[in-house]
């Protein structure tokens, strides 16, 4: 994350819905040097009869330091066990939101578990 650059990135996405058909707009804008990342998502289906059901939902989330993240959860008794890039992230030949993200293992620690 030190020094990654501000990244967009937007996707959209076919859906079937059993007889519901329609698609999912995703766009993240992740802003690395101020710890941020916004999310939205709008989505469309159409029933068999035309009718329409439209959805729009934002997220914010943190972006935090894989250090700063373990040093947290040690806070609650968690230690992070290991961490891998998103398996479902597309590649891409130039930094992307989506591509960035970092999944985290966490358990309890031993000391914790009494």
């Amino acid at each position: 994350m030190p020094g990654e650059p501000a990244t967009e990135q937007v996707l959209t996405l076919p859906v079937s819905l059993g007889e519901r058909r329609g698609f999912v707009l995703l766009g993240a804008r992740r802003l690395p040097a101020e710890g941020r990342q916004f999310t939205d998502m709008y989505a469309e289906f159409v029933d068999s009869r035309g009718g329409t059901e439209r959805r729009l939902t934002g997220f914010r989330f943190r972006v935090d330091p894989s250090n700063d993240l373990a040093r947290e959860l040690a806070q609650y008794g968690l230690a992070v066990r290991g961490s891998h890039h998103d398996p479902y992230a597309a590649p891409s030949p130039q930094p992307m939101p989506f591509a960035a993200r970092e999944l985290v293992v966490a358990e309890a620690s031993a000391r914790d578990r009494g």
